[in-house]
């Protein structure tokens, strides 16, 4: 796709009412008037050598009463022998049909079987927000100052804490395997992990650094919510990676339920992490990334609408990042406690928050909480389509109007950042990006990934 194809994707374009007015073209097999002369041809032929047929079958019921020995015409054993062929290819063919639609029945009911449980999980997800709505809600009558002085999940308090003195710091960053020590590291993250991966935050550098230091036998990478079939790999798994939803936890909770200590104020005790993008970024990277990626599955609906029609009817550009954190699935819809929900799984739950505009900031941070001793990652050429689009204002606004869950977590996912930044030490974490960069010969000037 050159700028001038872009251009033309985001001029308003052609004009559809419905979803439905794009549709794959549809060829039926056997179908229509072709078949129809096929059939009055093979008619036409059977017809002109009827006289002939029964002649030479007359002559040989002839030849049989006269004790005359009787031959069969070559013609008539190669016509057999084709006969006989086509049957076997009709029979072929109907087996072959017949094996498709069985292959079609059975993944309708797995899909039937994964929606349903994703449904289950997210009804537990809202069962648990409720309990702990109200435990919430307790230790605030208790105490006024409690939501406050709990902060975040991501910014624990350890007391005692303070950051190592600037003349340890060129040693620790040189022998970082003090890192997977919760001995000498207070914010090591239990397992399992739950890397709940936002499409468009730097998936293809992350899931690079993930593989580097993860056991691959004890480590799950999966492109979409788990299927039914994927849940004992699920529940075996010490982290798991992947464009997940919420509320994978239930799984180990109830294979295990000491697996992790629990919280001390009873909420949600699992290692939930994640990186957020600015939405508008996200989405018009998300839509350039589909059209150009003709191998995607979504790269067709992308490829039919500019970018305003695209966001007017893709679930994936209507707050995508809310629907992770909340738990949600595209095919459902929000309600009046979505924004609640994933408030408090923001600030109850999830254990770590990454930024993609500060990626390289986000993995020495992210190194902290898993323990993670490399977090080098090559930076992939990805993107430069999109670099090339300058989408107008009026465009962005729509978007960002349109996602506005998103634009609050994602100013509440930047006050985390900061915070977790302080927690450990603000000059602590800058020195050790600047020996990160230096040692792994990176631009100081930009923190950009692959976005993938």
């Amino acid at each position: 796709m050159d700028e001038e194809d872009e251009e033309t994707g985001l001029d308003g374009g052609q004009q559809y009412d419905t979803p439905n007015d794009i549709q794959p073209p549809t060829t039926q097999p056997g179908d229509g008037s072709k078949k129809v002369d096929e059939q009055e041809v093979e008619e036409e032929s059977d017809q002109v050598g009827m006289d002939n047929v029964e002649d030479d079958e007359s002559k040989q019921q002839q030849d049989a009463k006269q004790g005359a020995p009787v031959y069969m015409d070559q013609d008539q054993d190669e016509d057999d022998g084709t006969a006989q062929s086509l049957d076997k290819e009709d029979d072929s063919a109907k087996s072959r049909e017949e094996s498709s639609i069985e292959k079609l029945k059975q993944r309708l009911a797995r899909d039937k079987i994964n929606r349903e449980e994703e449904s289950e999980l997210y009804k537990k997800v809202v069962k648990q927000f409720r309990q702990e709505r109200i435990i919430v809600e307790n230790l605030s009558l208790a105490k006024d100052s409690w939501k406050t002085d709990y902060g975040y999940a991501a910014t624990p308090w350890h007391p005692g804490y303070v950051p190592p003195h600037p003349s340890k710091w060129d040693n620790l960053f040189l022998n970082n395997t003090w890192k997977s020590d919760p001995r000498s590291n207070p914010f090591l993250l239990p397992k399992p992990h739950i890397f709940i991966h936002i499409p468009k935050t730097g998936g293809t550098s992350l899931i690079e650094i993930f593989r580097m230091n993860e056991d691959p036998d004890r480590f799950f990478h999966i492109d979409g919510h788990p299927a039914v079939r994927d849940l004992d790999t699920v529940k075996r798994s010490d982290t798991i990676f992947g464009h997940i939803h919420y509320g994978l936890h239930h799984y180990f909770h109830e294979m295990d339920p000491d697996r992790i200590p629990d919280n001390a104020f009873g909420l949600n005790k699992y290692s939930y992490m994640t990186m957020f993008r600015e939405p508008v970024d996200r989405i018009i990277s998300h839509y350039f990334y589909l059209r150009d990626n003709v191998q995607h599955p979504l790269h067709s609906i992308a490829n039919a609408f500019n970018i305003t029609d695209w966001v007017k009817r893709t679930p994936i550009a209507d707050n995508e990042q809310t629907r992770r954190i909340l738990g949600l699935s595209r095919t459902d819809s929000f309600d009046e406690e979505s924004l609640e929900i994933v408030l408090h799984h923001m600030k109850y739950a999830i254990k770590f928050v990454g930024l993609t505009e500060r990626f390289e900031e986000s993995m020495v941070l992210m190194s902290h909480y898993t323990g993670f001793k490399d977090i080098k990652y090559v930076r992939e050429n990805i993107g430069v389509q999109r670099n090339k689009v300058v989408v107008e204002e009026w465009v962005r606004e729509y978007i960002r109007q349109k996602n506005w869950m998103d634009m609050i977590i994602y100013q509440k996912a930047k006050e985390i950042f900061e915070k977790q930044v302080e927690t450990i030490g603000y000059d602590y974490i800058q020195a050790e990006l600047a020996h990160f960069r230096k040692t792994n010969n990176l631009d100081t000037t930009t923190s950009t990934s692959s976005n993938k």
